[in-house]
């Protein structure tokens, strides 16, 4: 679905004659679970096989099928063809514009859920959905610099637990349900969001904020509430 949508996308842009053009992708186009100990990056590609999301891997053969277009036209045109970028961001969380739910919405509230005895110990990578905006309109407005390049966007270089990110919303006051306190340990686990820093020169919105100001928006939209009784 994606991938021939996309397709179609930039076969306009290069009939229109755009300039350039930012595609909004996965990190999971760059790694995937369980959690390695090793650096990612936005040179990673994952292998298709690797995942078993039908979202995800139709989000990951479009952005393939969207540099392996570009690549083909600026061969084929002698580079005349539009620019081409593309933005990874990891767990997309932060202040919500609607009630409508999304799968971030739904896997952030299951932690304010009074019928939640406990949410498993695991890790993950988190972005304010701001510095994601952000991202893009860097992505579509610096020079050559950002021109046939992939962006991670991520808050911090190092994994979360479930267990730390909980425990951030509690001591800010929230009731959360227990998560299974078992060890966890992702410390070789790293995310490479240097160029996210200093090529979109976008100085990353701190977890705390963004967690805060996530619940404050769903509790306004009555998506979660937090006096369990």
């Amino acid at each position: 679905m994606f991938q021939k949508g996309t397709l179609n996308v930039l076969r306009a842009a290069q009939a229109e004659n755009v300039k350039r053009v930012v595609i909004s992708s996965l990190s999971l186009s760059t790694f995937g679970f369980p959690w390695e100990d090793k650096t990612n990056s936005d040179q990673d590609w994952i292998d298709v096989s690797e995942i078993k999301s039908p979202y995800e891997k139709s989000k990951l053969m479009a952005e393939r099928a969207a540099w392996d277009f570009w690549k083909q036209q600026r061969q084929e045109s002698n580079g005349k063809c539009f620019e081409l970028v593309s933005v990874l961001p990891v767990w997309v969380l932060g202040p919500i514009l609607s009630p409508t739910s999304s799968s971030s919405v739904v896997n952030f509230s299951r932690v304010f859920y009074e019928t939640v005895e406990k949410v498993e110990n695991t890790g993950c990578a988190i972005c304010d959905v701001r510095d994601v905006a952000l991202a893009h309109i860097r992505a579509a407005q610096l020079g050559e610099v950002v021109v046939g390049k992939r962006f991670l966007i991520s808050s911090t270089s190092q994994l979360l637990s479930t267990l730390q990110w909980t425990d951030i919303l509690r001591k800010a006051g929230y009731k959360v349900a227990t998560v299974q306190n078992k060890p966890v340990s992702y410390e070789k686990c790293m995310i490479d969001n240097e160029k996210m820093k200093t090529i979109l020169k976008i100085d990353p919105i701190d977890v705390r904020t963004t967690l805060i100001d996530m619940t404050e928006s769903l509790i306004k939209s009555e998506i979660i509430k937090v006096d369990w009784s």
